[in-house]
């Protein structure tokens, strides 16, 4: 019994650690993703390591993606939601819809 509730925990462990294992980088790292790479928290860009990576990143956190190039935003994308009174307020949106006027 004590060999079958260990594997049990065993294979928890290992489906939980299954999601960030798919990521060469922490994905709580990441404060803003764009379609080139991602700003980190500490205001540091990345480029994403590779587009299957990216991939992943986009589908699975749409919530901190913006759809297009980092450097096609006011101050290279970096966002200080603090100062500028967030995103909604500023008028930007993540993930274009297709229908952006600036693209």
């Amino acid at each position: 019994m004590k060999r079958l509730v260990l594997a049990a925990v065993c294979l928890a462990l290992a489906a939980g650690g299954a999601r960030a294992a798919d990521f060469s980088f922490d994905p709580a790292t990441v404060r803003f993703g764009y379609a080139d790479g991602y700003w980190d928290h500490e205001h540091r860009w990345h480029a994403w390591p590779n587009p299957q990576e990216a991939r992943e990143f986009h589908r699975r956190f749409q919530d901190r993606i913006y759809g297009y190039r980092h450097t096609r935003y006011p101050n290279d994308g970096w966002r200080d939601d603090a100062a500028r009174g967030g995103a909604e307020k500023t008028g930007v949106r993540a993930k274009s819809s297709g229908n952006d006027p600036r693209s």
